[in-house]
């Protein structure tokens, strides 16, 4: 039986296992990949590192209108408000 063909069936049981989640093959994936490669080299998959999670790209955003991401426009503008004007007391 070929790699892929072993992956396959060790990520479908662990599915089966999992109570069959929906949206969930990745991670069944990629535990079975740590799984048979650590049969392969002989290394406990619990006391290996754990393997980052499957991530999606998302844009960077932009900062808002008038915020300048370095920093540059920070000293221009004043960050401080003026002290109050002593109240007058009532006679």
């Amino acid at each position: 039986m070929n790699r892929d063909e072993q992956l396959r069936q060790r990520a479908y049981r662990i599915w089966e296992a999992e109570g069959r989640p929906d949206g969930m093959e990745a991670e069944h994936w990629a535990r079975a990949e740590r799984e048979l490669a650590s049969e392969e080299t002989g290394v406990n998959p619990a006391n290996a590192a754990p393997a980052s999670r499957v991530r999606r790209k998302v844009p960077a955003a932009e900062p808002a209108a008038g915020i300048v991401a370095d920093g540059a426009a920070k000293k221009a503008a004043p960050t401080a408000r003026k002290p109050a004007a002593p109240r007058k007391k009532k006679v």
